[in-house]
């Protein structure tokens, strides 16, 4: 999420900033794992007992919770790549 706190307290928490090198570096991150190696390393039981939200649907919705995971993982890599490649920071908050 960042670093950089840029507000108070959300509910959940501050919203924290990603400069533009991290978004960079972000990006990287994720284009360097692909889908299939993420989908390798999936892991419903270590999701569930670290709480990874959505809680509650790693082990009871199998497959189902493994593409929900695939889809906006998906989204991240482009939601991430799109801003790095225009020389964005990204705001990141829980709402």
């Amino acid at each position: 999420f960042g670093d950089q706190e840029v507000s108070d307290d959300l509910g959940k928490g501050p919203a924290r900033c990603l400069t533009v090198p991290q978004v960079a570096a972000v990006s990287a991150a994720l284009q360097e794992m692909p889908a299939s190696a993420l989908a390798q390393r999936f892991d419903a039981a270590k999701m569930e007992k670290a709480q990874v939200y959505p809680e509650g649907m790693w082990i009871t919705d199998g497959v189902q919770a493994l593409n929900y995971l695939l889809e906006h993982y998906s989204h991240l890599q482009n939601f991430y790549a799109n801003a790095a490649a225009h020389g964005k920071a990204v705001i990141c908050f829980i709402s």
